[in-house]
């Protein structure tokens, strides 16, 4: 039976193009000879794709030819003629792909990379963040992250699955999200026919291209395809076959990258491309905030931050192929052991960004661990975002925000910052930051005054901001925030280390937990940390000085640490913590009697065994870290009493029992051994819930008593819920006048000692 259509094969295309030419007819006068009605198979026959065979007949006899010799012979399979073009092609552009692909240049590293050796499969979103209409209130409820984009919001698959998954693909990402990176893997796994294996990759650099369409005076994406692979020995009319067979992945980089100039142009030539070489895949990447004109057909996907296993795998590589010969698995095991700890989380933010987390390798390798200055690492990558990253592909910028002078940036963001993070917006409406931005160009030389002008540049340097660096992101529709919580926080401080009558200002918050990471930098940031910290220490007094009551306690606290020859500041912490929590078990209704008697007993018996918890003790960090660890196990313990109290008080009292006993054979006092022994033996062999509540108060009571006549300790404080909250505030306040101390870059000599001797001292 003959086929119900035909296909013109390359011969015979050429042959009909001469015919053609000759007639000097138009397609729609073709088609009008035919005797079809439109221009669609014209086209097809043209480009060798099937035509119905009559269709096929008429044009053939309307150009004077015969079907049979313009049309493929029956026994020529087309796809297979294809496939081994499609074969041959690759093979001639295998060293040109590895060349334009095959290594990346990455910052501060000497020598190109190998691709190969470093790359991580990314995940993506097929939600993008700044294309959502939501609510500001949605994330100031604590729905969405405070930082970064693609978070936790939309379901994340690996982005190979989605470039085979759509032919018409944009790739968006944040600066130094690994954008580049993505499409270049793809080419390379393209051409060794691992990734869409019927495909030719074609890496294109847009900038590269409106560079040189400008300079040529051509702007068409086919004449710049069919130039670039006849260096490879690839014909015109091959070129032209694979196009129209749909046999190209085209990957066109950095449409963010081409000058403003040139942007209208090379966006029409793509969108014609699209239009008539619709068969092919064709992948774009570019920065979402430069991403405005939205091409038809195409599917936006987001690159997503990295997730811990990706971040794992990066370290893995990173230290095997930078760090040669150096033990890389060691240094990987390192890296993600310190990554994980509690006080690097601002790191751990950070290291969700290809770009930064390279940084944060580099550092780490030559420091063996993160800094413990950390507002350096911070200030590297602004820098990096900033300035370098695009300095380092020699991309250059111009638009209204590109001409505020770097330090003139860097003000904006400080203030900025600071604005957002006092007043808690951690997202914020585009007319709230627009306004202050307005607030800031007005204070320029030549600034305009006239609102509307002001409105309108406001806007620009906003989306300028966005589009260069990254460090302002549109999270959603008008709602924006940085790219980083971290980034908050680092230009918060900045800010205020610029202007240190400001510093009185940040000791007023002392009792806000959201603002210890700012406390920190700043107090790394300052030329002499002195004056601030002495700032902290009068602010910590002023806490607990209107309470009587919280003044004994602390009189009581620095009693009871001069009687063991330790560290004062440590024992301090031990016992100030340690009373607390018995204060909390003394306020709940249902923790009396057993519960109770059991806790102060452990009181007792952490106080005699003191002195053995802390022998291994020396400096005050140290002191401090091994406290709050056997503080916890006290919390620990607690936490058991109550869950024990519910169902099982028969545990609690043979605990009890147990504990006491141990205590007065432990006791080096014969007064108290004797005091215990006698409250021991008034414990009835079964003490049941309701001995309890007849004698258990003032068994109690002697309890206590004997505790304060023994050892200075069992005080029933009863503090009351708001002496409690200024009791913690006041530890935590503490807590971080000594890591401001840590963290200072620069301190007189003899305050740090000062600070230990009146450290948690009414």
């Amino acid at each position: 039976m003959a086929k119900r259509s035909l296909q013109a094969s390359a011969e015979g295309i050429l042959k009909a193009k001469r015919a053609f030419q000759r007639k000097g007819w138009t397609q729609e006068y073709l088609a009008s000879a035919a005797g079809v009605e439109s221009r669609q198979p014209i086209w097809k026959f043209f480009t060798g794709r099937p035509v119905d065979r009559h269709v096929f007949i008429e044009i053939c006899f309307a150009l004077d030819l015969t079907a049979e010799e313009i049309a493929l012979p029956p026994e020529v399979d087309a796809s297979a003629e294809i496939d081994d073009l499609v074969q041959k092609v690759r093979r001639e552009r295998a060293p040109l792909i590895q060349h334009q692909c095959g290594t990346l240049r990455m910052l501060d590293i000497s020598r190109p990379v190998e691709l190969d050796e470093i790359y991580v499969d990314v995940n993506v979103t097929e939600e993008i963040s700044n294309l959502r209409w939501l609510d500001i209130a949605e994330f100031q409820q604590g729905e969405f992250d405070s930082v970064g984009t693609s978070r936790g919001y939309s379901e994340r698959i690996g982005g190979l699955e989605a470039v085979e998954k759509y032919s018409f693909v944009v790739v968006l990402g944040k600066p130094g999200a690994g954008k580049s990176t993505f499409l270049q893997a793809i080419a390379l796994l393209g051409n060794r026919g691992e990734f869409l294996s019927n495909k030719v990759p074609m890496f294109i650099k847009l900038k590269n291209f409106a560079e040189d369409a400008r300079d040529e005076g051509n702007f068409s994406l086919d004449y710049h395809i069919k130039r670039e692979l006849s260096t490879c020995g690839i014909s015109d009319q091959e070129v032209e076959q694979l196009l129209d067979s749909g046999r190209v992945l085209l990957l066109l980089d950095g449409l963010d990258e081409v000058p403003q100039e040139e942007q209208a142009e090379v966006i029409k030539q793509i969108r014609k491309f699209t239009e008539r070489y619709y068969q092919n895949n064709i992948i774009i990447s570019c920065r979402p905030a430069a991403y405005k004109y939205r091409f038809p057909d195409f599917t936006e996907i987001e690159i997503a931050d990295f997730t811990r296993e990706q971040i794992a795998a990066f370290v893995q590589r990173w230290f095997v192929t930078v760090a040669k010969p150096s033990p890389e698995a060691a240094l990987t095991t390192q890296f993600m052991e310190q990554l994980q700890l509690p006080e690097n989380w601002q790191i751990r933010e950070l290291a969700g960004t290809p770009i930064l987390l390279n940084l944060t390798c580099l550092v780490f390798y030559y420091q063996g661990n993160f800094p413990v200055l950390r507002a350096k690492l911070y200030q590297q990558g602004l820098d990096i975002l900033l300035v370098r990253w695009d300095e380092s592909r020699g991309i250059e910028r111009y638009d209204v925000y590109g001409n505020l002078p770097l330090p003139r940036k860097l003000k904006l963001l400080y203030q900025l910052a600071a604005k957002t993070f006092k007043r808690g917006e951690y997202f914020f409406e585009q007319s709230k930051i627009e306004q202050y931005i307005a607030e800031y160009l007005r204070t320029l030389p030549d600034a305009a005054t006239e609102p509307e002008i002001l409105q309108r540049e406001s806007e620009q340097v906003l989306k300028s901001s966005e589009r260069q660096h990254g460090i302002l992101v549109e999270q959603a529709r008008g709602i924006y925030s940085f790219s980083h919580l971290t980034f908050q926080e680092y230009l918060t401080s900045r800010e205020i280390v610029n202007y240190p009558e400001k510093l009185k200002q940040l000791v007023e918050q002392i009792s806000e937990p959201r603002w210890r990471e700012v406390f920190l930098l700043a107090a790394e940031m300052l030329p002499s940390a002195d004056k601030f910290l002495e700032l902290i220490r009068e602010k910590i007094q002023a806490l607990v000085s209107g309470s009587q009551k919280l003044q004994q306690f602390l009189e009581w606290v620095g009693q009871k640490s001069r009687t063991y020859p330790l560290p004062q500041a440590a024992v301090r912490a031990f016992f100030f913590t340690l009373t607390r929590e018995r204060v909390w078990i003394e306020n709940q209704p249902d923790c009396r009697g057993v519960v109770l008697a059991c806790a102060l007993v452990r009181d007792l018996n952490l106080d005699l065994d003191l002195s053995r918890i802390l022998t291994a003790c020396g400096q005050l960090d140290v002191d401090m870290a091994q406290l709050k660890a056997r503080s916890l196990v006290a919390d620990a313990d607690l936490t058991g009493m109550v869950k024990m109290a519910e169902g099982h008080r028969r545990v609690l009292e043979i605990t009890l029992v147990r504990d006491l006993q141990a205590i007065a054979e432990l006791a080096l006092d014969p007064k108290l051994e004797q005091a215990l022994v006698q409250l021991q033996g008034k414990l009835p062999d079964i003490p049941t819930p309701e001995w309890w509540e007849v004698a258990g108060d003032s068994w109690i009571s002697e309890l206590r008593q004997v505790m304060k006549s023994g050892r200075n300790i069992g005080h029933n404080w009863q503090f009351s819920d708001r002496e409690q909250l200024l009791l913690q505030q006041f530890y935590d306040a503490n807590r971080l006048l000594i890591d401001c101390l840590k963290s200072a870059a620069v301190v007189t000599d003899g305050l740090g000692e000062s600070i230990e001797q009146t450290w948690l001292l009414p």
